[in-house]
């Protein structure tokens, strides 16, 4: 999301955390959120497990006058770090073209 200010993007991050730890499905565990540091003003990390499937991450960043939030579910089963790394590449190129606009 792109906001006229900082303040009103803040307040979609921080809206954007509290509907994640609301939002659990049946089958589903979240834990987190976890703050991930040195990506954006501020970044937090749900981890999604399920019996069906691999976990996946919800990366959430908050940055001057955007909130990002990226859904993160690998194709085949991988590790919790893996996944969180390839949820950060992504924020990081999506930050990347903010920047060049």
């Amino acid at each position: 999301h792109g906001f006229s200010g900082a303040e009103r993007a803040q307040q979609a991050f921080e809206g954007d955390l509290e509907a994640t730890a609301l939002s659990v499905s049946a089958g589903y565990r979240i834990t987190g959120p976890q703050p991930i540091h040195a990506l954006g003003t501020q970044a937090a990390v749900y981890y999604v497990t399920s019996q069906q499937g691999p976990t996946a991450v919800e990366l959430y960043t908050w940055y001057r006058n955007a909130a990002i939030g990226i859904l993160f579910r690998p194709a085949n089963p991988t590790t919790r770090p893996a996944v969180l790394a390839a949820a950060i590449v992504l924020t990081r190129d999506t930050l990347a073209g903010l920047a060049r606009k």
